[in-house]
């Protein structure tokens, strides 16, 4: 579909809500589409309809809740999946591949979207001053983020900067880094002037945006400006800006923030919108789901799990003991765990939280941590053990039990997967069930306040001015919470710890692009592991290509883009 069909204003679809949750409605969101004209917003409820709708758009599996997710969880080091969502990190896209086509279409829907929200918004009526500031804080932000995934994706981007009425206001130029950068920023800026600070958002709507969302994210445009125009365009130096926006929220400017007790809280469905929240997207697991298209009875807001879930044997669904669907992890990044040791040298407990991995043998670098009293032990689906999970077949242990194309990966992923949900399905019960990738509904905590620390830390070690703190204070609460002990912040233990706090979140290969090390770094995996995203190449859509310097750092332009925007002179280059 065109991006001009996707946006167009007069079919703007809204969104609403129901009430069935266990926690609040706002994180339930659902799918009931009123279809109508924008005349008809008239009133704040219906504004409000308007700018969920703009949630639900990044919600959609057709965005982040897959097809977006792939391209940031698979373009780093850290994993391969036979997933068409994970395609892009075996490189083995084009343009004209579907999953790359909806992220951006649907990415830029929320820009336009957003900014027809921004400038709707003087035709509703509001009572509620602090209510109206917050709803366009929303449609600030949500225009900035939709650009920022566009812009440090795809570098090539034309922006929303106005809504587009007309079919000839979609033909827009492609701006430069520099205007986006500020344009982006701008927004935020703004955003974050209007954003309410943590608390205001009461019950059904608790996980909305607040202010800390928007200096987050402001922060980092500073910090991902400065590392990648270093390397990419034009030199600039933003470290005491990202300084500034990290230390506000560390200093409780807009709220109290602060690390959960426990490193998995952030991973589950029982602690979504946790005191760690900094930007949260809200998903919902539903039995019903069978599609992805927003404005459809039968769609949801699932964060699907293909792509990122562990190999499981199922009688219903043959991709989860196959490359289809399932992910495995790499061994650096497994070494990287097991050789990390916490305050009495037992294994960071961040391992237990992150990977999938056979704790059942006690090698000599494994040994369970102790957490509130309790050794560590890892848990998958229902709570079963690795051996309960992966019972020896016939000489054959662990994953490898469920195909030979296992063999040779000793992990897999733990986050992001709803470990509550049934192993099979009840036909009497009308209860989620692991073996339906729409059942998976757990949050994606987007940013945490531990990335913030992180983040600040690596704002001063690249020059920055304190505001809150030193950085080895800062690098310090995040290891303490896992009973790690202290180390200098310099540039390298921050990158080393962004590793062991923040793997498998989305993040890894846009750090290794600001930190211009994206290229060594793949061709180093290349070169010195075998195994390396060889995982998947049966298909014939994730055999990896090697990554290639000038190409791979960015993705290819949608191949729609290209037809109908004549400003469009040329693809990314090597695509």
């Amino acid at each position: 579909m065109k991006r001009i069909n996707l946006i167009y204003p007069f079919l703007f679809i809204l969104f609403t809500l129901f009430a069935n949750s266990c926690s609040d409605e706002f994180d339930r969101m659902s799918i009931n589409p009123n279809i109508t004209t924008l005349d008809a917003v008239k009133t704040p409820e219906q504004y409000n309809l308007l700018i969920q709708g703009l949630y639900s758009y990044i919600a959609t599996p057709r965005n982040l809740g897959a097809q977006a997710r792939g391209i940031l969880f698979s373009r780093g080091d850290e994993t391969s999946s036979g997933s068409d969502y994970a395609a892009f990190g075996q490189n083995s896209i084009n343009p004209d591949y579907y999953s790359l086509k909806e992220a951006y279409q649907y990415m830029y829907t929320v820009a336009g979207q957003s900014s027809i929200a921004i400038e709707k918004i003087d035709d509703v009526q509001f009572t509620d001053a602090a209510l109206r500031d917050a709803y366009l804080g929303e449609a600030h932000f949500l225009r900035a983020f939709a650009h920022y995934f566009l812009f440090t994706n795809f570098r090539q981007l034309s922006l929303f900067k106005n809504a587009a009425l007309l079919p000839k206001d979609y033909a827009r130029p492609i701006n430069t880094p520099e205007e986006t950068w500020a344009f982006i920023q701008e927004d935020l800026q703004t955003a974050k002037k209007l954003l309410p600070k943590k608390g205001y958002w009461k019950g059904k709507d608790v996980g909305r945006l607040t202010a800390a969302s928007a200096a987050g994210l402001l922060g980092k445009t500073y910090l991902v400006q400065s590392g990648i125009e270093s390397k990419y365009g034009t030199p600039v130096t933003k470290y005491n800006e990202a300084a500034k926006e990290f230390g506000d929220i560390i200093n409780g400017v807009y709220g109290s923030y602060s690390l959960t007790p426990d490193y998995q809280w952030n991973f589950d469905v029982a602690h979504e919108n946790n005191d760690e929240s900094i930007i949260e997207f809200q998903f919902l697991g539903s039995r019903i789901a069978s599609a992805f298209n927003p404005g459809q009875t039968t769609s949801g807001v699932a964060f699907d799990y293909r792509g990122i879930v562990f190999p499981f044997s199922n009688k219903y669904i043959s991709s989860l003991k196959t490359s289809v669907s399932t992910v495995v992890v790499h061994d650096w990044l497994y070494n990287e765990f097991s050789n990390s040791k916490d305050n009495v040298g037992n294994t960071d407990p961040r391992m237990f939280g992150t990977l999938l991995f056979n704790d059942s043998i006690i090698y000599p670098e494994i040994k369970r941590p102790i957490i509130n009293g309790q050794q560590m032990r890892v848990r998958g689906i229902n709570g079963k053990t690795w051996n309960q999970m992966y019972p020896p077949v016939g000489g054959k242990t662990g994953m490898a039990t469920l195909s030979s194309i296992f063999a040779p990966y000793k992990a897999t992923n733990k986050k992001w997967i709803d470990l509550t949900l049934a192993s099979d399905e009840d036909p009497k019960s009308p209860n989620l069930w692991f073996g339906t990738s729409f059942s998976n509904g757990v949050n994606y905590r987007y940013m945490r306040y531990a990335d913030v620390l992180l983040m600040y830390a690596e704002s001063l070690a690249m020059g920055g001015t304190p505001t809150a703190g030193t950085a080895d204070n800062a690098l310090a609460v995040v290891r303490s919470r896992s009973n790690m002990p202290a180390i200098a912040a310099t540039i390298e233990n921050i990158k080393k710890e962004r590793i062991l706090e923040l793997s498998l979140e989305g993040h890894r290969f846009l750090d290794l692009l600001r930190w211009g090390e994206a290229v060594a770094v793949m061709k180093n995996r290349e070169t010195t592991d075998p195994n390396f995203k060889k995982f998947g190449n049966a298909g014939a859509n994730t055999k990896y290509i090697p990554f290639q310097e000038n190409k791979n750092e960015w993705l290819p332009l949608s191949a729609d883009d290209l037809k109908t925007n004549p400003n469009i002179k040329n693809n990314n280059p090597g695509w």
